[in-house]
């Protein structure tokens, strides 16, 4: 990307550990109970489950998806956003996602919650998290606009 002019992208939380996601989890949880003080810690959590995996399930764990960050927006507390649904309110109107949207398939790549597929997922959809499953596969679910899910359900 940076050769074609965005340089302003950056990788960040690629591989994370257990304890990582345990940390991330319990913010997640603490931030939705505070916007949301009359739920229940079961309504808190299956909130936080629709954007965040409980830790030992997060694909990050793998080490086959990393999430991306365009440096102009504002940094905040979790990678530039207060939860993980707001990412998609400014990463997705830049032109490294439209281009990634294009080419990441090329290298392999997936957008892993795509808009439109939360129902097929589980996932609320998030612009910034990409995992890779080989280019082949990733041609294939780009050629044929559906998830990972859908792929392998038929693979």
């Amino acid at each position: 990307m940076r050769a074609i002019g965005y340089t302003g992208i950056s990788m960040t939380s690629s591989y994370r550990s257990y304890k990582r996601q345990e940390e991330l989890f319990s913010i997640y949880k603490q931030n939705e109970k505070k916007a949301h003080p009359a739920w229940t810690d079961a309504q808190v959590e299956e909130r936080v489950l629709s954007y965040s995996a409980r830790p030992g399930t997060s694909e990050h764990q793998t080490g086959l998806c990393m999430d991306l960050f365009y440096t102009g927006m504002t940094e905040l507390v979790n990678y530039g956003y207060e939860t993980e649904t707001e990412g998609d309110l400014g990463f997705a109107e830049t032109g490294a996602y439209r281009w990634l949207t294009e080419n990441a398939h090329r290298f392999g790549f997936i957008l892993r919650y795509p808009q439109d597929k939360t129902g097929v997922t589980g996932y609320s959809y998030e612009s910034w998290h990409y995992r890779f499953v080989g280019v082949k596969a990733a041609t294939e679910i780009h050629n044929a606009g559906i998830t990972l899910e859908e792929y392998l359900a038929n693979h």
